[in-house]
């Protein structure tokens, strides 16, 4: 167990990567609409940094506080914080770092905030998959019998649930997230996926290409033709895109907003200053030579083999 209560966010964060925590066992597990088992392979092994987790997230902490204390009014539960990132006690690697412990119960609190888009992931006896993983990984670390989840949606309503613990999940969760750090151990890369994360790891792994030509695997036929067609439909929907976008500027004219029902098309006058790099080139070619540097990347393409 450590103590989080004087923890800077950087020593926390260092703590988070010690293991798999219950905000990352969906990711781990492959089942996460938010991050893919490579994405959180390269943030445990310091690949990358942990993405920005944004304004919701921010005011999520912020809220936090209140959200709990409503739970307690509206169940008669109490709940306390434990200020601590718990251990499984025989897989050190599963982590938990709790929002609060309910008094006199073997359970747990996780509060969350959603926005009103979100709604019907909570609606009825529903549990967004994410949290539904989080809780049984809780559970499973915590020795709990169940999570209560205290939501507030859209900043005006509140719901709360409870999750009953799962033991054959978390069976499946507990071998999972087990195959799951064995890779982060032995620095064996989940497979690589489309994320954005994956391109500048390759990028940095392989920064240099060696002017010569290989035999790919089999496999590559069909990255290929997946390749084609998504350029294909990337060019298409670009089409769609700017045919939109000039029907609308013909709309608007001279006008820099155009309103229909509750949306709004907007194209507005923007002034940029630019370095003219031509001129500066041909008139100060000292002061260009200074401020130029050479930058060197790999392009990717797929083509037809020439003889």
């Amino acid at each position: 167990m450590a103590k989080t209560v004087e923890m800077s966010r950087e020593e926390w964060l260092d703590e988070r990567r010690k293991g798999i925590g219950g905000s990352d066992a969906a990711a781990a597990l492959g089942v996460s609409k938010w991050k893919t088992p490579f994405m959180l392979y390269l943030e445990k092994t310091g690949e990358i940094k942990p993405t920005d987790p944004g304004e919701a997230a921010y005011w999520g902490t912020r809220l936090e506080e209140v959200v709990a204390e409503e739970f307690a009014v509206r169940t008669g539960k109490r709940v306390r914080r434990r200020n601590a990132i718990f251990s499984d006690p025989e897989r050190p690697f599963m982590l938990a770092n709790i929002d609060r412990e309910v008094v006199g119960e073997n359970s747990g609190l996780e509060v969350k905030t959603a926005g009103v888009w979100g709604k019907d992931e909570w609606a009825d006896d529903r549990v967004p998959d994410d949290y539904l993983i989080q809780a049984q990984h809780y559970m499973s670390v915590m020795g709990w019998d169940r999570v209560y989840f205290a939501v507030l949606i859209g900043g005006q309503r509140f719901i709360w649930k409870e999750v009953p613990r799962d033991d054959e999940l978390i069976g499946a969760i507990r071998e999972r997230e087990a195959e799951f750090w064995q890779r982060v151990e032995k620095f064996d890369p989940p497979d690589v996926d489309g994320s954005e994360g994956a391109a500048d790891f390759l990028a940095r792994l392989y920064p240099e290409g060696l002017p010569d030509r290989i035999d790919l695997p089999e496999d590559a036929d069909f990255w290929m033709t997946e390749w084609e067609q998504a350029r294909t439909a990337e060019a298409t929907a670009k089409g769609r895109k700017e045919e939109a976008a000039n029907k609308l500027k013909a709309m608007l004219q001279d006008h820099e907003r155009g309103v229909w029902g509750l949306r709004e098309a907007v194209w507005k006058s923007v002034k940029q200053e630019r370095v003219d790099s031509k001129a500066l080139k041909e008139k100060y070619p000292d002061v260009y030579k200074a401020v130029t540097k050479e930058a060197s990347y790999r392009k990717f393409d797929v083509r037809e083999v020439k003889a």
